[in-house]
């Protein structure tokens, strides 16, 4: 996909797969898999049988998991609301 604010430059996004994204978040295959059945994990991209994972979509999912302090989390990470998005409304 060609950006037209870069001129003739190509846009490439970055995938990982499954096993990749286990590994980068420290969790089990297993895990992976229930977090996408159950849909507390990160975006992904479905081609064919094979499970891929924007980079830039872990990199924005993770950035919302982090936090300063435990007391900035209303819920498990997984649940991923803190006390700062409580009572937001997106426009």
């Amino acid at each position: 996909m060609a950006d037209p604010r870069l001129g003739n430059a190509t846009v490439v996004e970055t995938f990982i797969t499954s096993m990749e994204r286990a590994k980068r978040h420290r969790i089990s295959h297993r895990t992976d898999e229930r977090q996408r059945l159950d849909g507390s994990g990160p975006p992904f991209v479905k081609i064919g049988r094979r499970v891929l994972y924007k980079l830039s979509d872990l990199e924005e999912w993770e950035a919302k998991r982090t936090f300063r302090s435990t007391s900035e989390v209303d819920q498990d990470t997984e649940g991923s609301v803190t006390s700062s998005d409580a009572g937001k409304v997106d426009a």
